[in-house]
């Protein structure tokens, strides 16, 4: 419950910081670390989760959770930064965020387990870039380690803002050997600058259903200069099934791929003298059903 933890220009250069720790398998939950400035050369965490307690047979205990920490990242040079990291085997992750809206960062994670053959689950990590410069990939929940079972589940991911040059995940579990799936996630893009985006994605023989990518809230316009120069994709396996994309406004991306289906969405936001979903990078559109694409009237 350490929600005042600052991280300022004055405390110089680091390797880490974080809210709240624990080292023996506690819960790690509310705690949030603001940086506004200086430079942290590893990570950055809201919470972190790892247990050096050990069984009878001398194996470090696999317990400990995190749950509802955060980090914040408005200035300064930041390596990663992570709403929680779980390294413990059998440990969850439940609604944590990270947010950036300045600065400079590596790669983002909402929540991420990273013990070998994690079981745990990340469940509704969320990730807000809204501003700043992120220069490795965005995560909402992440799996990283070999032989995963966990699963990844319910993620937001919101774009406002600010430049990624890496690709933007919902789920992403990254190993082959990993089994969990990466289903249920939703990013939002209503602004900023980023190349490929995928719903959910993994490396392993797991599902990428059910997820949803908006193009758009239905409520504004997208914000000036917003950049899509990747593809968008529901999730990296073939299975689609209710994988959405939303088109609520006008919008450019380089092409879509691997969504079960495809709502437009017609509202105040959209100017009717420009195509409502433009694909520019020149590949044709290979494996949409247009039988199961939708427009919705309801809120004009």
């Amino acid at each position: 419950n350490h929600t005042g933890a600052a991280y300022t220009a004055g405390d110089g250069t680091h390797n880490a910081a974080w809210a709240g720790r624990t080292a023996v398998g506690n819960k790690v939950e509310n705690n949030k670390l603001t940086v506004t400035g200086g430079a942290i050369n590893v990570a950055a965490y809201g919470g972190l989760v790892e247990n050096h307690k050990l069984d009878a047979h001398g194996n470090p205990l696999p317990t400990g959770d995190a749950e509802k920490n955060t980090v914040v990242v408005s200035g300064g040079t930041v390596a990663n930064a992570y709403g929680a990291e779980v390294r413990t085997k059998n440990g969850n992750a439940t609604e944590n965020t990270a947010e950036i809206t300045n600065g400079t960062v590596g790669s983002v994670y909402g929540a991420s387990l990273a013990a070998a053959g994690a079981t745990g689950t990340a469940d509704k990590s969320k990730v807000t870039i809204a501003g700043g410069t992120v220069n490795g990939a965005v995560y909402g929940g992440h799996i990283a380690n070999a032989a995963a079972t966990g699963q990844i589940k319910n993620s937001e991911v919101n774009i406002k803002g600010g430049s990624v040059s890496g690709t933007v995940h919902g789920g992403y579990l990254s190993h082959a050997s990993a089994t969990g799936d990466a289903t249920g996630n939703t990013i939002t893009i209503t602004g900023g600058t980023m190349g490929d985006v995928y719903g959910g994605y993994t490396s392993g023989t797991g599902a990428t259903t059910g997820n949803t990518v908006n193009l758009g809230d239905g409520s504004h316009a997208l914000a000036s200069g917003t950049t899509i120069n990747g593809v968008l994709y529901g999730g990296n396996k073939t299975t689609v099934t209710d994988n959405m994309l939303n088109v609520k406004t006008n919008a450019t991306a380089g092409n879509i791929a691997h969504f079960d289906k495809v709502k437009f969405d017609l509202n105040s936001t959209i100017n009717p003298a420009n195509s409502l979903l433009t694909l520019n990078n020149g590949a044709q559109t290979t494996d949409l059903n247009w039988n199961k694409l939708e427009v919705d009237t309801s809120s004009l």
